[in-house]
């Protein structure tokens, strides 16, 4: 487990996209606490629109099984609206890994998660990117 950093700090912006409002609530919270700006949106059309607002994000955390957009669709406009942001998928799918693979996408969790994995997995990510998160 990574070690938690100055409350005073910002840890940089990630935006939580998942239908389900309980799994939204409960990663606000974790990573808040945890020092970093959340956005959060319950379909893949409104995160674009906060994605194309805001070139400060520096994580995108979806979830893989949402009605409307594919997911596969989504990650290519993320990446046309800005290139910065590493993704993270979640999903309760069996095939998690396959499914990271076939939409080029390095790090994933399965769901149920445990919050130190995803502030660990946020942490691999920003550190990919070459920011510090000290």
């Amino acid at each position: 487990m990574r070690t938690l950093y100055d409350e005073e700090s910002n840890m940089g912006t990630v935006i939580v996209i998942d239908d389900e409002p309980d799994i939204n609530d409960m990663l606000e919270v974790m990573l808040t606490l945890r020092g970093f700006t959340v956005k959060r949106a319950l379909n893949r059309r409104n995160a674009l629109q906060i994605i194309r607002e805001d070139p400060d994000i520096s994580v995108v955390i979806l979830d893989y099984n949402m009605p409307g957009m594919r997911a596969d669709d989504f990650v290519e406009k993320v990446r046309q609206l800005n290139p910065k942001p590493r993704v993270i998928l979640l999903t309760a799918a069996n095939r998690i890994e396959e499914c990271a693979k076939q939409l080029g996408i390095d790090h994933y969790l399965a769901k149920p998660f445990e919050s130190d994995d995803v502030f660990d997995k946020i942490c691999e990510c920003i550190e990919d990117t070459g920011l510090s998160t000290a």
